[in-house]
């Protein structure tokens, strides 16, 4: 494994035949995600891909819809 400051060692996952992933728990952790919660592929302008939740906090939808 490749050491990581905020993890210590870089957790790794393998590719299924599926296509499928298993997120290591210091991940599903550190993004505090759980069985059933989704996350999103982000993929920059330069080629990496970033992996977030794609759960929202309600307070961060204030002010978006009209009246």
């Amino acid at each position: 494994m490749k050491k990581s400051k905020e993890l210590g060692t870089m957790p790794t996952a393998t590719l299924t035949s599926k296509g499928q992933l298993t997120l290591p728990k210091a991940i599903r952790h550190l993004l505090k995600v759980g069985a059933g919660d989704r996350v999103d592929f982000v993929v920059k302008d330069d080629g990496t891909v970033v992996l977030r939740p794609a759960t929202v906090d309600v307070r961060e939808l204030k002010g978006i819809l009209h009246r």
